[in-house]
């Protein structure tokens, strides 16, 4: 069974424009509330900052970033270079850093929903996925409706294997953006799982009407349509993917579809072309064996061809991996004539 992908909404945040001489001017306005050195701190911090911007916003990264922790280091409170840094550091997938920074904003602005928000991807992305549930939950008791938020949360919620618990949000995702295809496709996910069968088909429909191009999410349509056994609808939505997208993947369930609708000879066509495309990847030869193997007993066990034929794809597949003890299994047992 082909693995199901579901999305994470990634933060759309990166940087922000701005007015530098309101900056400077907001902050001279607090000079006079603090004493002269802490005053001086902060107004270098917050120059080093400003320039850490115009560096960003003129395509030197590197640049900026040390100009950041120059920042942050003169002034360690300022929420800004903080929240500059934990993007910057995420856009370079350093999410180690990425999530200290992000702390330090949540610390110094727990009211900003998209702080816990941010916070929450970084961990998810980290697979902290309860720390992750955490953030998100902080950010919806601020923003009940943000719809990166639902999303993600069901998201985490799914990848914990608690699909029930996941369904509401990835509900509400929809509700929330209906022209989102990664969240309808995360709602076909949660559906499948919990064997919705006829809402998870609806929810994939939804998402590829919205973007044609999402080829995991019409692999989960094909598998879904063979949960339903639907198999002619599913060879229609496979025979499309090989077309746009062929691989010994898109390939072996192609094959699968029409093994399913008893077109054996076809079925073996594509089991064949996945092994031509990738003569390693031993699925399609399970799968051909396999189909070798009921043609065998389907004739009484009078064409030994296809057993022999299957047995030595199956010994092929274990050469390449040696751990499939079902295939082991299949082995022993058909290695005889006549076996039932």
């Amino acid at each position: 069974m082909t693995a199901m992908r579901f999305y994470v909404r990634p933060s759309t945040a990166v940087v922000p424009i701005l007015v530098l001489a309101a900056l400077f001017a907001a902050a001279m306005n607090l000079v006079g509330c603090q004493n002269a050195d802490p005053a001086a701190r902060r107004q270098a911090a917050i120059n080093t900052y400003a320039h850490a911007v115009v560096l960003y916003q003129n395509g030197d990264s590197d640049q900026a970033i040390a100009a950041l922790q120059d920042s942050v280091k003169q002034h360690h409170d300022l929420i800004m270079p903080h929240a500059m840094l934990g993007d910057l550091y995420q856009a370079r997938q350093d999410y180690t850093d990425a999530l200290a920074e992000f702390q330090e904003v949540v610390r110094l602005d727990p009211y900003g929903y998209e702080n816990h928000y941010k916070l929450g991807l970084v961990y998810q992305i980290l697979k902290r996925l309860p720390d992750a549930i955490a953030s998100y939950f902080a950010a919806l008791h601020l923003n009940a409706d943000d719809f990166n938020t639902n999303m993600n949360l069901g998201a985490a919620f799914l990848a914990m294997g608690k699909s029930e618990t996941a369904l509401p949000y990835t509900q509400r995702a929809t509700e929330l953006n209906a022209k989102s295809a990664p969240a309808f496709a995360n709602l076909g996910v949660v559906c499948d799982s919990l064997k919705m069968w006829k809402d998870a088909e609806t929810a994939y429909r939804k998402a590829l009407e919205l973007d044609s191009n999402q080829m995991q999410t019409a692999f989960c349509l094909a598998e879904n349509l063979m949960h339903q056994g639907h198999y002619a609808d599913a060879r229609g939505v496979m025979g499309q993917i090989v077309l746009r997208e062929d691989s010994a993947v898109a390939r072996k369930r192609f094959g699968d579809a029409m093994f399913m609708s008893q077109q054996y000879d076809d079925a073996r066509l594509q089991y064949e072309n996945a092994l031509k495309l990738d003569p390693k990847y031993y699925p399609a030869m399970n799968q051909e064996g396999w189909l070798l193997i009921t043609q065998y007993i389907q004739g009484l066990g009078l064409d030994d061809a296809r057993r022999q034929a299957a047995i030595q794809l199956w010994k092929r597949s274990l050469q390449i991996e040696p751990d499939q003890s079902r295939i082991i299994e299949l082995v022993h047992k058909y290695e005889q004539k006549f076996a039932n």
